[in-house]
C-alpha cells in the first residue's frame, strides 16, 4: 500500500504511514468523518459489502490485513424488497445490461448469489438505452420498492461492477439503529419528464 493507503480513523493501512496532516485530511471542514474515502485510500484489490435492508444503505469495506473488513470506504443509498434475502453470499456473476423479469432492462448489474434472481443494479430502464429510466424507480430510493434486487443510482452500480471483483462477499442484515458508519445518503429527487439518470457518467 501506499503512504496515502488511510483508515478513516486517521490509521494507516498495512505498510503505510500517516501523518496528522494526512490523518486530518480525512474530515471534512466540519471535522465529522469524510462520508466517502475512496479517493483517498486508492483502488483497494478487494473489498466487502454491507446492506443495512431495514434501512435501505449500503457500506463498502476495505480490508485492513489480518484485522479483516474494517475500513469504511463509502455508503449507498439503496432499494431493497422485501424478498431480498438476508445472509453472506458472494458474488459469481456481472452484466453490463441484463434484462429483469418484468420487461425490463438495468445497467451494471451484479449476482448478489448463486442460483438467486437477486442483483445489485441500476434503476431499470424501458430499453437499453440510457434516456428511457423509469424515473419513479429513481426518486423511489431509498425506499423498498424492488422485487428482492438492491437498486443503486448508476453511478454506484457502476462503481460496484467496476471495484468488486466476482467472489466479493456480500453481508445482507438488518440493524434499525444505525444504517452505516457513514450518514445515510439521500436522493435529490428528479421531474418526471427526466428520463436520464444524473449519476450515469454515460450521459
Amino acid at each position: 500500500m501506499s503512504r496515502g493507503s488511510l483508515r478513516p480513523d486517521g490509521g494507516s493501512l498495512p505498510g503505510g504511514r500517516v501523518g496528522e496532516k494526512e490523518g486530518d485530511a480525512q474530515k471534512a471542514e466540519n471535522g465529522q468523518l469524510r462520508q466517502d474515502v475512496d479517493s483517498l485510500i486508492g483502488k483497494q484489490d478487494e473489498y466487502q459489502i454491507r446492506v443495512n435492508k431495514q434501512l435501505n444503505c449500503l457500506t463498502v469495506y476495505a480490508k485492513d490485513g489480518d484485522n479483516g473488513f474494517i475500513i469504511p470506504v463509502k455508503a449507498m443509498l439503496t432499494s431493497v424488497g422485501d424478498d431480498t434475502p438476508l445472509g453472506t453470499f458472494q458474488t459469481p456473476e456481472k452484466y453490463r445490461w441484463r434484462f429483469m423479469v418484468n420487461d425490463t432492462y438495468t445497467q451494471y448489474a451484479t449476482r448478489i448469489k448463486a442460483g438467486a434472481g437477486f442483483l445489485f443494479h441500476s434503476i431499470t430502464y424501458e430499453t437499453t438505452d440510457p434516456n428511457t429510466m423509469i424515473t419513479a424507480g429513481y426518486n423511489g430510493l431509498g425506499v423498498v420498492r424492488s422485487a428482492g434486487c438492491i437498486r443503486l443510482t448508476c453511478e454506484n452500480a457502476k462503481w460496484i461492477y467496476d471495484n468488486c471483483k466476482l467472489g466479493t462477499t456480500v453481508v445482507i442484515y438488518e440493524d434499525p439503529n444505525t444504517p452505516s458508519p457513514f450518514m445515510k445518503p439521500y436522493v435529490v429527487l428528479i421531474p418526471d419528464e427526466q428520463t436520464y439518470d444524473p449519476t450515469d457518467p454515460n450521459i
